[in-house]
């Protein structure tokens, strides 16, 4: 089986294509540019999303500090505050959807470095085979 494998991924190494593993016949094929590029559109998201609610925050409190006063001036201001907090529901989103595109990141390495070493060790075994 670890022959099997082996022969498979340097196969498909040489192809262009990267099964993730063979059982049965069957593979997991890794687009490993749509896992980077999907990080890259997570970080621009999040990047617009922080962009957005600054923009946001200085409104408000532009707002505040200008023409509206009053007790609901006040409780606005105090609800707005909860929510630009870094507690808030929005930014531990922002935060959640940064460290998924780091993890998504993180597999790419892996799986790159996971690969280059079965890849290598199949070329090894296919040497000693030939040289036999």
């Amino acid at each position: 089986m670890a022959s099997t494998i082996g022969r498979a991924a340097l196969t498909a190494a040489l192809i262009g294509t990267r099964p993730l593993a063979m059982l049965s016949g069957r593979s997991i094929d890794v687009d490993l540019n749509a896992l980077r590029s999907t990080a890259d559109h997570i970080d621009a998201f999040c990047d617009t999303l922080n962009d957005e609610m600054g923009s946001a925050n200085k409104a408000v409190v532009a707002m505040l500090k200008g023409h509206w006063t009053g007790l609901d001036a006040t409780e606005f201001g105090n609800h707005w505050d909860l929510i630009f907090a870094n507690s808030s529901n929005t930014i531990r989103f922002r935060e959640s959807l940064r460290n998924y595109a780091n993890a998504l990141r993180a597999c790419v390495q892996l799986y790159e470095s996971t690969q280059a070493m079965v890849l290598n060790s199949a070329g090894n075994r296919l040497r000693r085979a030939a040289g036999r």
